[in-house]
């Protein structure tokens, strides 16, 4: 994600091994604010390629050590195989310090991901201004990346389904987002009849132009003619008209909760199951 490239970049200059940055450090390397679930969850700073902020430290060869939601600070440590490619001035001394002193094990680390039938539990370290060393209190957890996932699903769900409810009575393009995001279209009755994603074509478009005024067969209006609902595409329109409100997610929101927009769909749509898909 492009939001924590200038964190990649720094990790990348960087000439030592290891570096601590509270969250405020990193929010004015990024220059902006860190998701609600990177305050929150442990898992968010787990070292996991299928997250994109994980990225940002991995694919310079950085991995997180420990981290503090609580003391609100996170470790990076580049391991010995990442270090030994770079070629600036004071590799070495870096490399010995490293040598020298006691790594934690695998299973000390976030984001361990080993087989998941050799994988060991994950250890957090909370609490206190300084990242503990290996030898410190660790208390064991069970690996627990899916359950950041599922928290970054609710916290989608919980965000589109309290935004404002457009009614299409008075429905104008104008009053939907011209930009990329997640949408639900629910029925007076309360039944979700449309969600999904858009990635390139906007709100507006795919809400206004297609569900309300396209004729496409995996459009809402011919979804609801084929199922019987509606006797032609004009009554489906007068009926969606007067019967449904739409709510819409932009894809900047789902960027501050940290999640991509595919996984972002898949999640809304097994919570609210749309009478109607593609």
């Amino acid at each position: 994600m492009a939001k924590y490239h200038p964190l990649r970049r720094y990790l990348e200059s960087r000439s030592a091994d290891q570096v601590r940055l509270s969250f405020q450090e990193i929010e004015q390397i990024i220059r902006a604010g860190l998701p609600a679930s990177a305050h929150k969850y442990r898992e968010w700073w787990a070292n996991d390629r299928t997250h994109s902020q994980a990225l940002a430290w991995m694919e310079v060869g950085w991995k997180v050590e420990s981290v503090s939601v609580s003391a609100r600070w996170v470790a990076f440590v580049r391991p010995e195989g990442d270090s030994d490619q770079r070629t600036e001035p004071g590799r070495s001394s870096g490399l010995k310090a490293r040598q020298a002193r006691p790594s934690a094990s695998a299973e000390h680390r976030i984001g361990d991901h080993r087989p998941r039938a050799d994988r060991a539990e994950l250890v957090h370290r909370e609490g206190g201004s300084e990242p503990p060393s290996p030898a410190a209190d660790e208390r064991p957890v069970a690996p627990s990346e899916r359950e950041a996932r599922i928290n970054e699903g609710r916290e989608v769900v919980r965000a589109i389904l309290s935004t404002p409810k457009y009614s299409f009575r008075d429905l104008t393009p104008s009053r939907l987002p011209d930009s990329p995001g997640l949408y639900v279209i629910t029925a007076e009755s309360g039944e979700v009849l449309r969600a999904g994603r858009t990635d390139k074509q906007s709100l507006s478009d795919r809400v206004y132009r297609n569900h309300l005024m396209g004729s496409q067969q995996a459009n809402l209006r011919a979804q609801l003619v084929k199922n019987g609902d509606c006797a032609d595409l004009e009554e489906a329109k007068q009926w969606v008209r007067e019967h449904c409100v739409v709510q819409v997610l932009e894809q900047r929101v789902l960027e501050t909760i940290g999640t991509e927009m595919r996984w972002a769909e898949h999640f809304l749509l097994a919570v609210v199951r749309p009478r109607f898909s593609n």
